[in-house]
């Protein structure tokens, strides 16, 4: 059992602050909760701000315990899938040419064509790819949704299992059930109790606390420990994720995306996960210190404040994405069209203004 007593006093929510020619432009406020862990089993709340007990759905920051049953059930080795395969799982991509190939490969792979994919047609993530696309007369397709390789990764254990890969979406599809239940594995939450939704892509998206989705993040943080006698399936699954997103940040988002540049500049100590609706998850493993995961969610749901306030989370930490790469630290300037700089964003705690890390 956890003792309540034991977790430090919640501060309020973080600030973060939009300028514009010296004058506060926006305002957003962000829960978030940080839990730690000494031994890898027991795990407890070190810091937190604002409200951490509401339940919150995690949209696609829950893409690394979604992707647990394509390894926990045999299904990657079945189909000889590599570590890029399953950063793909976890990735809200951009659509690039490698996203789209790797996707390409995989469901031919399992027996699968892009028809089979149910997340439906969307243009690229971001905008620059979406231009891209146009000017070279390729009309996108399901494979350049940002979720296609988790939907890849469904088809994979509906194939392995016997599933029908028809309605592998739905919330009563046997696939789904085993993500549900690796869910609430990790956050040791029953979700009977909780908000059931559909996510962007047509896959069930669970309601959890963030304090339960953050120590379901935390088996994710990096190791350098080789596995263990005593480690479960679930344990070395989260491990063999966590190394591969580590290993293939490009594949998990892309060019000029937070989760890819803040992966890379950690050099294999730092996996992260953006959610829709100002969501994000990181699990960490400073040079100093006890391995680490947060969870957070902008009121308003600003992705631009959930990437600030992530940023700032992490060095408060160990984790100085600016430092680790100083060109992060342009993330903190609001420039317009004309690439001027006329703003900046700060995050503030107690009324205090800190230091900008990145955007």
């Amino acid at each position: 059992m956890r003792d309540p007593s034991a977790a430090p006093a919640a501060r309020p929510p973080l600030r973060v602050v939009v300028s514009r020619g010296g004058h506060v432009e926006n305002v957003h406020h962000v829960n978030y909760v940080v839990v730690s862990t000494d031994s890898g089993i027991t795990d407890s709340i070190v810091d937190s701000g604002g409200d951490h007990s509401t339940a919150v759905f995690g949209r696609s920051a829950t893409k690394p315990l979604q992707a647990l049953p394509l390894v926990t059930t045999g299904a990657a080795a079945a189909f000889e899938l590599a570590p890029a395969h399953l950063a793909l799982a976890c990735a809200s991509h951009n659509g690039e040419d490698a996203h789209v190939e790797l996707v390409t490969e995989w469901l031919d792979r399992i027996g699968c064509s892009v028809d089979d994919l149910e997340c439906g047609v969307m243009q690229p993530f971001t905008k620059d790819r979406a231009i891209e696309l146009a000017a070279s007369g390729v009309e996108p397709d399901a494979r350049h949704h940002m979720c296609s390789g988790k939907h890849a990764g469904f088809l994979t254990v509906a194939r392995h299992l016997g599933y029908p890969t028809v309605g592998y979406s739905s919330p009563d599809h046997p696939v789904q059930a085993h993500v549900r239940a690796a869910i609430e594995e990790l956050t040791t939450t029953r979700l009977d109790d909780l908000p059931l939704g559909v996510d962007g892509c047509s896959v069930p998206t669970h309601a959890t606390p963030l304090e339960a989705l953050a120590r379901g993040v935390l088996p994710f943080a990096p190791t350098d420990s080789p596995p263990q006698p005593g480690d479960t399936a679930t344990r070395l699954a989260c491990a063999a994720i966590s190394a591969a997103m580590s290993a293939y940040p490009f594949l998990v988002a892309g060019t000029n995306r937070l989760c890819t540049e803040a992966m890379q500049a950690s050099a294999g100590r730092l996996v992260c996960k953006v959610g829709a609706d100002g969501v994000y998850v990181a699990a960490a493993r400073p040079e100093t210190g006890q391995r680490f995961a947060l969870a957070l969610k902008v009121k308003d749901g600003s992705t631009r404040a959930a990437e600030s306030a992530l940023v700032h989370l992490l060095a408060r930490r160990g984790i100085d994405l600016a430092v680790l790469d100083p060109r992060l630290a342009e993330r903190a300037v609001v420039r317009n069209i004309a690439d001027a700089r006329v703003g900046e964003i700060r995050v503030l705690t107690n009324d205090v203004a800190e230091k900008p890390n990145t955007r």
